[in-house]
């Protein structure tokens, strides 16, 4: 019997796991598939107060400093949730979990784009992560889909490697911010194709070319950009979710089931970033303590 459950090992999982361990309750991080999240995507991190590196070297330290904490980190796949009541129980492939409160912080996957040959060809020149696969590109020519800041920087590392990067924008302006802008201004071997939506890849075995409603583009890596879906099904119909699927909260990441709180980006909030998604894990974890005593 755990008094915190925490259901996803993001910066918003670990920081909370830091808070709740330090203050004395008995925590575990349910983690599916590996530490670290969206963060472990990002090349370099510029806007962490303290902080200036890759996604990978904080998460590392903040999986450290959980597990010196006293928290707790398993790997499982949670299959079904009960919330209610003052035991709450999570059945996992490997296990049932039970605990007197918990913390979700399951976080959100990339969307698909949409596009034909999109999940034919992923992996085989269609990509979600310039980090992870950018090096297959070396010296050819790639495409990024998207017009934010995530599109930005997948840009401008992929900028580095391939010999031209395309980035087809839907829209007439980028949503990345300013400072983001004037780097892919300065960047001599990225264009900007704005009002331009991607319709198909040309290839066998792999990708050849990108069709789009403004011509073809002969290139060999496309890479998706294109926004986030929250990791919340298995809390469908058990949990309040807004229309996109995200978890409603109240100003203390409380949600309509008590002893059940939702951290970082699978709840309704305006700004996603590893900063807020750290805080919500600070909050949680002592909104978790309070729910003890």
């Amino acid at each position: 019997m755990y008094d915190c459950i925490i259901i996803g090992g993001g910066i918003a999982g670990l920081t909370a796991a830091i808070y709740a361990s330090r203050a004395g309750l008995k925590t575990v991080v349910i983690e599916r598939e590996q530490t670290g999240g969206q963060a472990l995507m990002a090349d370099k991190i510029e806007n962490y107060p303290g902080f200036s590196g890759s996604g990978y070297e904080l998460i590392c330290k903040a999986e450290e400093q959980a597990l010196s904490s006293g928290a707790k980190i398993i790997y499982d796949n949670i299959e079904d949730v009960s919330l209610e009541g003052s035991v709450k129980t999570l059945k996992g492939e490997n296990e049932t979990h039970s605990g007197k409160t918990v913390i979700i912080a399951v976080g959100a996957s990339h969307k698909r784009a949409g596009f034909q040959g999109e999940e034919e060809f992923f992996g085989r020149g269609v990509s979600v992560c310039a980090l992870c696969d950018g090096a297959f590109f070396e010296g050819e020519d790639a495409a990024v889909i998207g017009g934010g800041n995530t599109a930005a920087e997948e840009a401008l590392y992929l900028s580095g490697i391939c010999k031209k990067v395309y980035i087809l924008h839907r829209r007439d302006k980028l949503r990345a911010d300013f400072t983001l802008r004037k780097r892919l201004e300065s960047r001599e071997n990225i264009e900007i194709l704005y009002n331009t939506v991607p319709i198909k890849v040309k290839g066998e075995e792999s990708v050849k070319a990108l069709v789009t409603n403004r011509g073809e583009l002969s290139l060999k890596g496309i890479f998706t950009a294109v926004g986030l879906s929250p990791n919340t099904e298995i809390f469908k119909g058990k949990l309040e979710l807004d229309e996109k699927g995200y978890i409603k909260v109240n100003n203390r990441l409380e949600t309509n089931m008590e002893g059940v709180y939702a951290a970082g980006d699978c709840r309704v909030k305006d700004l996603r970033q590893l900063i807020t998604a750290a805080a919500d894990g600070a909050a949680a974890g002592e909104e978790a303590l309070c729910t003890k005593h």
